[in-house]
Order: structure tokens, then C-alpha cells, then sequence
């Protein structure tokens, strides 16, 4: 039986898969620091809001996980971002 940090992580992974079919590596390529933050927050603010349900909660979750792994990949392919916008 799949414990729950098992499951939690496989879904993860399952999401950064799913996210890298959908925009593949070249546009998080793209993606400032702010960007990142900005798709992130937006995420947890759906998970943080009183009429979601918990199933929609654990789905927001599971996206800001996600996308926090896909900016860290970001981090280690490039050793850091691209330029911000203002750079």
C-alpha cells in the first residue's frame, strides 16, 4: 500500500510531467522569478479560498508543488533564471 507522502509525490511528478507536455521545457526557459511566483500564487490562493472544496484543494496543491519542482529545474538547468523583465 502507497503511504501518503508516496502518493503526494507521485502526484507531483505526475503534474510536472503533465505540465512539460502541455508547455515543454522551452517556455519555463522563459519564465522570470517573478513569473514563477506569480503562477504559484495564484495556485495557492485558489487552494486558500473558503467555497473550494477539499478535492480542489489538494488539485491547487498539487499545482503549486508541481510548479515549485519545475522552477527549481529551471534553477539547476540555467544556474539561475532568465533576466527579469526590468533587467
Amino acid at each position: 500500500m502507497e503511504t501518503h507522502l508516496a502518493h503526494i509525490m507521485r502526484k507531483i511528478r505526475e503534474e510536472v510531467a503533465a505540465q512539460a507536455e502541455i508547455y515543454g521545457d522551452g517556455f519555463d526557459e522563459r519564465n522570470t522569478s517573478n513569473d514563477w511566483v506569480s503562477y504559484i500564487c495564484r495556485y495557492a490562493c485558489r487552494a486558500a479560498n473558503v467555497r473550494t472544496t477539499a478535492e480542489d484543494q489538494r488539485g491547487a496543491l498539487i499545482k503549486v508543488a508541481a510548479l515549485c519542482v519545475s522552477a527549481m529545474l529551471v534553477l539547476e538547468r540555467n544556474e539561475g533564471f532568465a533576466p527579469k523583465h526590468y533587467d
